[in-house]
């Protein structure tokens, strides 16, 4: 297998190119963290003509270059978007280099150095060549001045990466071509500051780091930032946040590089990878804390492809001739029976029928052979199985996917793209031929040589492409529920759509114009995708898929915000395949839900939207840690027990006043006693309580005094479970253990008004 590039090159020009290239499985195998794996290529220069192909000597009369590669240790793998290395200063003091201000975080955490150093004619044009990075950091933005090098990193940031932005060291109209609609920032000023103290954000942990009082001063942008993770403060500016980006996350430092690190002393202990890879600094305590969510490997594909894989193969089949055609075929049969058995004998002839008895059953014969034989009979045919994953305020689009490709006759497969990704067949050594992909521009290429015998193979796909419209699906809280429109590009419609949340998901019902609407009854308990009944054999398989995404037991994925999922025909993304087979398929969407406030008075909350954790009772007793609210489950207990949970009102709704709550639990085990209580003024009202609860129960209460959100639009419950007083219901019997019970599933809804301000 080869990987190649076209090029044309006016005589005398020299011309800096680069090649994506699939490495062999083989060579993917986990390294040994203290050696190098390293590989053999070489690489082979022709010149094109009418006349074919013909191999070029270089100045020593080599027609092959051989050369090594190697592969990065094992750890996850940066790259440094940087300007070429600077001189260092003859004086005393000189700012620390991106590259080195890299290092120093990466081997103080014991990792490799497994640095690539990306200056401007280095950084590749499109993403493929991007997916070997976990993270990049970017310190310089003249790579950027080529709209194709802002794409790609776009799309590989959603595809999963970690994006580090040095802001002291570029501009920020860099986050706005990155963002999109997404970047809602704003720089107020640029100071220089000798005195600082690095401070944690909300939701970091506590920080050792003390007061800096620095000799040179050292860069800081303020700026006003929102729909952000703000991780580190100076004087309540931020010096560093983060946030979701698709699959992947974008980090943000406004503090200059010499503000995070201090020159390495003597006292100084070596770095866990020791002395041999250690820097001339020693980060501090935020910024060894800052990079430990920074430094990880990019996360697994959220849909196994091998499950797509599947998908694709069920699409081509022999079809069944329909249950009406036989039928038909068969009362015509006897039909002309009939009327030929009444004819012979009016005319005298009824002997006859013994040779037009015969007839009529060949040509019966006949007709259900000749329509088996027409359905079993198959055209080659390609189907598509895509996950489409549109990127949040701009037209991007990336997907994934596999394509079974059928073949009636042994023959050469035409399989290209003209807006970059790739198709990759499984087989692409099965007889010795060379086969080729060749690219003859930034985004376009083509196979070559590439024949497939009579039958099936799968491809692994992945295409990522500009729309001419942006995708995306908007909401808001209404009376019966959710009310919203999906937008997508022209000749797309979708089907069998679905709402997912952190907490929950819900069966929604969606028109042609793209207008949706889900109420509080399709909330969707177990393993459930669909609200109907009895599903079709094309639901069936589309649960299948759904639940290797949502429901597996290796890496079960859950959305960090509501996402709208629902199936559509394949997308047009530049993939194009044999113009002799037919094309069928379908493609799983991925759009995040955005929430705008209500437009009506009154409004219903469903269950998933309502997020709940365990929190401190109202009498301050800690939580007894009976739910895990990271895998949403409940643990079991065997005794009484307690909890206080908070549930999260969405703050796009704004400001509100609850009317009623319902509360629905499913109980299994002999739980004995079951109580729900509100919070008024910090004690315990109870609501109600169960003897021996079995299955679901539920209650609901109206009463406003119990019916308080606090400050930050949470809603308390508290519950308490088991029956001190009957200790026997789960006591270990005489050769049996302890009995136990839990909550298997625990729902909140709400009913609210809006306050008067919102009300046009």
């Amino acid at each position: 297998m080869q990987f190649a590039r076209r090029i044309e090159l006016p005589a005398h020009s020299e011309l800096t190119s680069w090649q994506p290239v699939l490495v062999p499985s083989d060579l993917l195998r986990d390294p040994n963290e203290n050696e190098i794996q390293e590989f053999s290529f070489r690489a082979l220069l022709f010149e094109s003509s009418d006349s074919g192909d013909q191999l070029i000597q270089d100045e020593l009369g080599r027609l092959q270059l051989q050369g090594t590669a190697w592969l990065a240790r094992a750890g996850p793998v940066a790259g440094v978007v940087d300007a070429p290395p600077r001189a260092k200063s003859s004086d005393y003091f000189h700012p620390i280099t991106p590259s080195d201000f890299v290092s120093t975080s990466r081997v103080q955490k014991g990792l490799h150095r497994n640095l690539v150093l990306m200056e401007e004619s280095f950084l590749p044009g499109g993403e493929e060549s991007l997916d070997g990075y976990d993270q990049l950091v970017i310190a310089d933005e003249k790579p950027f001045d080529n709209p194709t090098s802002i794409q790609a990193i776009r799309r590989w940031l959603y595809g999963g990466g970690r994006l580090w932005v040095l802001l002291d060291q570029v501009s920020p109209a860099l986050l706005e071509a990155l963002l999109g609609d997404d970047f809602k920032g704003q720089i107020v000023d640029r100071l220089s500051l000798t005195h600082y103290h690095i401070q944690p954000g909300p939701d970091s942990p506590p920080s050792d780091e003390k007061p800096q009082a620095r000799d040179q001063p050292v860069d800081f942008i303020r700026m006003l930032i929102d729909g952000v993770t703000v991780d580190y403060t100076i004087d309540g500016w931020p010096a560093a946040y983060s946030q979701e980006c698709g699959e992947g996350r974008l980090h943000v430092t406004t503090l200059g590089l010499d503000g995070w690190v201090r020159p390495r002393t003597e006292r100084d202990n070596a770095p866990p990878t020791g002395q041999t890879w250690q820097t001339d600094y020693v980060p501090g305590d935020t910024l060894d804390q800052f990079t430990a969510k920074f430094f990880q490997s990019r996360p697994p594909p959220q849909l196994n492809p091998l499950v797509l894989e599947e998908q694709s193969r069920e699409m081509i089949g022999y079809s069944i001739p329909s249950r009406g055609l036989v039928v038909g075929i068969l009362s015509g049969f006897a039909v002309a029976m009939v009327i030929a058995g009444v004819w012979l004998l009016n005319i005298g002839e009824a002997q006859r029928l013994a040779v037009v008895g015969p007839i009529l059953t060949m040509i019966a014969s006949l007709a259900l052979m000749g329509v088996g034989r027409l359905h079993r009979s198959m055209p080659s045919m390609t189907a598509v199985t895509q996950f489409v994953r549109p990127i949040e305020g701009t037209t991007d689009v990336r997907a994934t996917g596999s394509a079974a490709l059928f073949v009636s006759d042994s023959g050469k497969l035409q399989l290209s793209g003209d807006r970059g990704g790739w198709i990759m067949p499984e087989d692409t050594q099965r007889d010795g031929t060379t086969r080729r992909m060749v690219w003859s521009d930034i985004d376009h290429w083509q196979w070559e040589n590439l024949e497939q015998p009579a039958g099936m193979q799968s491809a692994s796909l992945y295409a990522a492409a500009e729309m001419t419209t942006p995708s995306h699906a908007r909401a808001s809280f209404e009376r019966s529920g959710i009310v919203g429109t999906l937008s997508l590009p022209a000749g797309l419609s979708a089907s069998d759509p679905v709402i997912v949340t952190p907490s929950g998901r819900m069966a929604v019902t969606i028109d042609q114009s793209g207008n949706f609407t889900s109420q509080s009854s399709d909330v969707l308990t177990g393993d459930s995708f669909f609200s109907d009944g009895l599903l079709t054999d094309e639901q069936t398989n589309r649960a299948e898929v759904l639940s290797s995404l949502f429901e597996s037991s290796e890496n079960p994925f859950v959305p960090n915000e509501p996402t709208l999922y629902f199936w559509t025909p394949p997308w047009d993304l530049g993939l194009n395949y044999s113009r002799d087979s037919l094309l069928t398929g379908s493609a799983l969407v991925s759009l995040p839900l955005s929430l705008n406030p209500p437009s009506t008075e009154t409004l219903v909350i469903p269950a998933p939207f309502l997020p709940y954790r365990e929190v401190p009772s109202p009498d301050g007793e800690m939580p007894s840690g009976v739910y895990d609210y990271r895998k949403r489950q409940w643990q079991e207990r065997s005794g009484p027990s307690t909890a206080t949970l908070r549930f999260q009102v969405p703050p796009e709704i704004g400001p509100i006043r609850l009317r009623e709550a319902r509360i629905t639990i499913k109980v299994i085990g002999p739980m004995g006693l079951l109580q729900v209580s509100g919070i008024q003024d910090g004690t315990l009202v109870p609501v109600k309580s169960w003897t021996d609860p079995a299955g679901e129960i539920y209650v609901q209460w109206d009463n406003p005094d119990l019916l308080e959100l606090d400050d930050a639009q949470g809603f308390r419950v508290h519950l308490s479970m088991g029956d001190p007083g009957r200790p026997e219901l789960t006591q270990a019997t005489a050769g049996g253990g302890m009995n136990y019970f839990r909550i298997e599933s625990l729902n909140l809804e709400l009913q609210a008004t809006t306050t008067p301000q919102l009300i046009e």
